[in-house]
């Protein structure tokens, strides 16, 4: 739905009439003679409010890139929470109550709290024009339109390479994973791996959650691996430093997985997988925010793109979200050893969440 924004002066107040009674005359004693009623017009005020674009989520692994929106809005008329609607590129996408708690409003209008906005616009590739309209309490009453702000996505392929992990035992070789989104943030895209210059593989991202994960041979020794996404022109995701140990560590497989963040008002999502060579079983993995313990699970969901690529079954993903406060985070992972339960860290990363 595309809507038309009027000029100002098209924005036409409606007045409200009330009943006002009064005294018609009063007798030199003071006493009264008669009173009376008459309508007084009392002009409707007009919704206000204004907002501001406090953060965009354009990682990687997000499945479409957003923006944390949060303002205010009321009628100065009324305490009661307005709806109001939220337009992309001249399109509504959507209607919300603002009725978040800012005791700051409040006090500064002296109409309850109960008037904020927090709400999460997803974007599109190239330039975003984000705009909200306000609600009057009588939905007769003209709406009012509280601005807008753009923001833009970029409309090449981004990505993130996971820290490349090694397999030991007899069979030595080099897990590589990550994430990459094309420009239209809904198709595959084919990642080409170069180990000390040479060309050793590719693979391809899954189209719903634009990743990939592949198993490389590898010798031992140190080694730099390079990944491109194959994009007109290709897109450097990066290098590493690769260390391949050059014999058996107590003849067990180190366990590999990966973990990928998102983030949204009040929580931290996080999703990846883990696998022991040693067997097709899940494993534990264990999440710590500012370290302390939040949450430990087995990656136990379907994912059949794992056995493919790693040959231990599919039941090797994970997926949780878990309830923080705003502000700065710093989340870590950790993946259990299959036979030792030893951890084996999957990093840490740091994390700001919006409120």
């Amino acid at each position: 739905m595309s809507v038309r924004r009027l000029p100002p002066f098209w924005r036409v107040r409606r007045a409200r009439w009330r009943p006002v009674a009064f005294v018609l005359a009063l007798a030199a004693s003071g006493s009264v003679l008669g009173l009376g009623t008459a309508i007084a017009q009392v002009e409707n005020q007009a919704p206000i409010g204004k907002f501001n674009l406090i953060s965009i989520n354009n990682a990687p692994e997000t499945a479409t890139p957003n923006v944390v929106v949060r303002g205010f809005a009321l009628d100065p008329d009324s305490t009661a929470s307005i709806a109001v609607r939220v337009f992309r590129n001249d399109t509504r996408l959507y209607s919300i109550t603002a009725n978040k708690p800012r005791p700051a409003i409040g006090a500064k209008y002296d109409l309850g709290p109960d008037h904020g906005i927090t709400t999460v616009v997803p974007l599109v590739p190239g330039t975003n024009e984000i705009c909200i309209e306000a609600l009057d309490v009588d939905f007769t009453a003209p709406t009012a339109w509280l601005g807008c702000r753009t923001v833009v996505v970029s409309d090449v392929p981004i990505g993130e390479v996971d820290p490349i992990q090694t397999t030991s035992g007899t069979s030595r070789s080099l897990i590589i994973s990550g994430v990459v989104r094309d420009s239209e943030y809904n198709g595959r895209v084919g990642v080409h791996i170069y180990i000390d210059g040479t060309y050793a593989g590719a693979a391809a991202t899954a189209r719903r959650t634009s990743r990939f994960i592949t198993q490389l041979p590898a010798e031992p020794g140190t080694h730099e691996v390079c990944l491109w996404a194959i994009a007109t022109p290709p897109v450097s995701l990066g290098c590493q430093d690769v260390s391949v140990p050059d014999q058996e560590l107590g003849g067990s497989a180190l366990p590999v997985g990966s973990m990928n963040p998102t983030r949204s008002p009040g929580t931290i999502s996080v999703a990846g997988f883990a696998v022991d060579a040693d067997t097709i079983d899940p494993v534990r993995v264990r999440f710590e925010v500012n370290g302390a313990t939040r949450a430990a699970i087995y990656a136990r969901r379907i994912n059949t793109s794992l056995h493919e690529r790693l040959g231990r079954g599919d039941r090797h993903a994970y997926r949780l979200t878990m309830q923080v406060p705003a502000g700065q985070h710093e989340l870590c992972g950790f993946i259990a050893d299959a036979d030792t339960d030893a951890e084996r860290a999957l990093g840490c990363r740091t994390i700001t969440v919006p409120d």
